[in-house]
């Protein structure tokens, strides 16, 4: 007969304050993406999540740091997804349209992300966490650079400077992705967006291909 091992009251208590601190980050996302950060406050996530405040303040500490947090979460299984994007058996210019539509599908799936690139562009990091999510970011675009360059390098892409087009690109899908969050005649459904992009897409790898590979998209 297998003996049960017993967990200690330490490794107990660990798995509570992790449960507690996931739940934390899911209220803090949905709030994020439906709120401006103005509005957005730590008591209105403890009643969101069901826990308390004090609770909140001493996983994360300030505002600022809830909120990086949650980005640096969703930064985190952005690239857990896009992983298997760039191992996909394909040529340089299909991974290339894969990677494309996997970011854009997780921004779809959360707002939030592209909502916080556009609001902390302006600013300098307030705190380390926010810093760490800018590095993070910049991982993602260098994914995108390498993902151009390696198109470029096979022949299936006109030479550019892959590097200035990844961060085109970043920010037309976080901007883009984000038109779902407006209040006013500008907002576009998910599944509007979500074919604005795959043709943006579509355009952008055909209109950058060689001359005598051209088709018509």
């Amino acid at each position: 007969m297998e003996s049960t091992v017993l967990s200690t009251p330490a490794e107990r208590g660990a798995r509570r304050r992790e449960r507690t601190r996931q739940v934390v980050l899911a209220a803090a996302e949905s709030l994020l993406a439906d709120r401006e950060a103005e509005s957005f406050r730590i008591e209105d996530v403890a009643v969101h999540a069901g826990v308390s405040a004090a609770s909140i303040y001493a996983h994360f500490g300030t505002k600022d740091a809830l909120i990086a947090a949650v980005v640096d979460h969703l930064v985190e299984m952005t690239e857990s997804r896009l992983e298997a994007a760039y191992a996909a058996p394909a040529t340089p210019s299909e991974r290339f349209q894969l990677i494309g539509v996997t970011f854009m599908k997780l921004l779809l799936a959360h707002p939030a992300i592209g909502k916080y690139v556009a609001l902390s562009a302006v600013r300098e990091p307030a705190t380390e966490a926010e810093g760490r999510v800018g590095a993070r970011m910049n991982r993602l675009r260098e994914g995108f650079e390498h993902a151009i360059q390696a198109v470029i390098d096979v022949g299936e892409m006109k030479p550019i400077d892959a590097r200035l087009l990844s961060h085109s690109l970043l920010a037309t899908w976080t901007a883009t992705a984000s038109l779902q969050l407006r209040r006013d005649d500008l907002r576009l459904s998910p599944d509007e967006i979500e074919a604005a992009l795959r043709q943006t897409i579509r355009l952008l790898v055909a209109g950058l291909q060689p001359t005598h590979q051209r088709t018509t998209p």
